[in-house]
């Protein structure tokens, strides 16, 4: 299998692919093979588990239509892959944007690198950046051993992943740590 939903209730909606000859469908393959998933609609208690990573909430929505997928999961929300764990309330992601929303009271991002929290996530593929706002966002950044090294706070944060650059816009906050050997290197 490629992974397992597990939920309280799920409807689909689905389409026949013109062009499919029309034959006895014998088993799951088959008919992957001849249908399109249009809609999916999962709701309580949603846990699924997929190659790309595993996640659960309240309800999971997936609408596909001419190429575009929207996928929502919504209440309590969470996600966790190879690169760290995200949860909050309401998760967004438009395949044809390549834009992942996070919203919630906090939204918190756990990975390996760097650590967030805000009201909002926002999260573009194609240019690898983080948008974090909320009345008080935090990025932090870990050591390899996971240590905080420094801490940024302020009410809207960007981080572009490839560049390692990152700016910081109203009431900005910014810690830096050091430990002795870095003081000793700075002070001489």
């Amino acid at each position: 299998p490629l992974g397992y939903l597990h939920c309280d209730m799920l409807v689909l909606k689905a389409r026949k692919i013109t062009g499919e000859p029309r034959q006895p469908k014998t088993t799951p393959g088959d008919w992957q093979n001849s249908l399109e998933l249009k809609s999916l609609h999962a709701s309580g208690g949603v846990i699924f588990d997929a190659p790309e990573g595993k996640g659960g909430g309240r309800e999971l929505l997936l609408r596909q239509d001419k190429g575009v997928r929207l996928l929502t999961l919504d209440g309590n929300a969470w996600t966790q892959n190879e690169q760290g764990k995200l949860s909050g309330h309401t998760f967004q992601f438009n395949s044809q944007q390549g834009v992942f929303t996070a919203v919630g009271s906090p939204v918190s991002l756990e990975g390996k690198e760097l650590s967030a929290t805000g009201d909002k996530l926002l999260y573009y593929q194609k240019t690898k950046e983080l948008e974090l706002s909320g009345s008080q966002a935090q990025l932090w950044q870990r050591t390899t051993d996971g240590k905080i090294k420094h801490q940024l706070m302020a009410q809207k944060i960007h981080y572009w992943q490839d560049e390692g650059k990152l700016t910081a816009l109203q009431k900005a906050t910014l810690v830096v740590t050091a430990d002795e050997k870095e003081m000793a290197a700075f002070s001489s």
